[in-house]
């Protein structure tokens, strides 16, 4: 269970914490000291937040000087600043970084991901609004000028279970997405182990099974039902086996997980990605992943740790408007309804655990090992006759030796 904060100044500081785990503060030796790369990439984060563009993050962030405050800016950066940023941290290289750490922080020590889905979506490039393409598209005797067959793609490979994204690979739509499918287990974050990965049928192939099974040790679920329909058997060892286990059809029903995902993306910060090429296009969905990453961190306990100054004895916490003034050894929670929420989010987190469906075998093996624990029966040695004189006879007693047989 997965719970998404709408809080600016919260999610603001998980993206500073996060930049701080997998960026050095500044890109080399001879940058200008004004603004960190922590900094830098909060600020783009609130920007995929607020669902505006660089000029718009500035103004914001003018009017909301906590927010300042809280990630260590003394100056708002100008948009143009921001734009610079944005092409250098979100590049490739920094966003697999940045991906590993907001996994990291989430996990903290758990490593495998029992259960993870897959699958594809695409974005919206224009502002042109839904209504307008679908008139333009059924008048009739009307020439268009505007096509809209080239869109924005982005596939994904989240966790199940805390509906965080694993792998990301961006892309141009409309394309299959049967050959995607080993490059997205190549961008899997390296803290994450998974063991299970289910997809739909657009994935369908005997060598993403083979590749996935053997190169990487995962175990996958896709129905193989590409191609034309047929009563023949599917071809190839491993789609063969995905129509004769019924093991694996279990875990297929997981799959919506992976929608949940899209759709939190799309409600939350828009389906639209700006920009005019694929490039920017690129970026901007990569911070859109991201931005979903760390806006599920606030239920960890890196949104509660506190800020510890090596020259003070006191602690600050950036969530409190007022440093609490306890001892740096002692423990520290925001005193504020940040504690409430966590309370919250830690009790059905739990709940959710609990009331979750067991494995396939653990009835059987729990019903195995209650029978094995019990104590003999007393009536086990004895043959059927001898049973029912026993049961017939009151007077009788059943003897505490099994194998001794009772006199008549």
């Amino acid at each position: 269970m997965s719970i998404s904060s709408k809080s600016p100044r919260k999610v603001a500081y998980a993206a500073w914490e996060v930049a701080k785990e997998s960026l050095p503060a500044y890109p080399h030796k001879f940058a200008p000291k004004k603004f960190t790369q922590h900094q830098l990439f909060a600020c783009l984060v609130l920007m995929r937040l607020f669902k505006t563009d660089y000029r718009g993050v500035e103004a914001c962030l003018h009017d909301m000087p906590s927010i300042c405050k809280t990630i260590g800016l003394k100056k708002v950066p100008h948009f143009t600043t921001l734009h610079q940023a944005e092409k250098r941290l979100l590049r490739l290289p920094n966003v697999r970084k940045l991906l590993d750490s907001s996994v990291s922080l989430e996990m903290d020590r758990r490593h495998v991901v029992a259960l993870a889905a897959a699958d594809s979506t695409g974005m919206d490039a224009t502002r042109a609004s839904r209504y307008f393409v679908r008139r333009r598209s059924r008048e009739p005797n009307l020439w268009q000028t505007t096509t809209y067959k080239r869109f924005p793609k982005m596939s994904l490979i989240v966790d199940c279970r805390s509906h965080l994204i694993l792998s990301l690979v961006t892309g141009r739509g409309p394309r299959p997405d049967v050959d995607e499918l080993p490059e997205m287990l190549d961008e899997l974050v390296p803290h994450a182990t998974v063991r299970h990965c289910v997809s739909d049928a657009g994935y369908d192939s005997e060598w993403n099974h083979t590749y996935a099974r053997d190169y990487h040790g995962i175990l996958t679920t896709i129905p193989a039902r590409h191609g034309r329909p047929t009563d023949k058997a599917p071809s190839g060892y491993y789609r063969r086996l995905m129509n004769r286990t019924i093991e694996h059809r279990a875990y297929y029903g997981q799959r919506w997980q992976v929608e949940t995902v899209n759709s939190m993306i799309k409600r939350n910060q828009g389906a639209r990605v700006p920009g005019l090429t694929q490039w920017s296009r690129s970026r901007q969905m990569r911070l859109a992943a991201l931005t979903h990453n760390i806006a599920i961190l606030l239920s960890d306990w890196v949104l509660y740790r506190a800020r510890m100054s090596p020259l003070s004895s006191k602690v600050e916490c950036p969530l409190c408007p007022q440093p609490c003034g306890r001892l740096r050894k002692a423990p520290h929670f925001s005193p504020c309804s940040d504690l409430i929420d966590a309370m919250v989010v830690t009790f059905l987190s739990t709940l959710h655990n609990l009331n979750r469906p067991p494995a396939i075998g653990d009835r059987e093996r729990f019903s195995i090992a209650r029978r094995r624990s019990r104590p003999p029966s007393p009536f086990a040695a004895l043959s059927p006759r001898d049973r029912e004189r026993v049961t017939s006879n009151n007077n009788l007693s059943m003897p505490s030796n099994p194998s001794v047989r009772p006199t008549p």
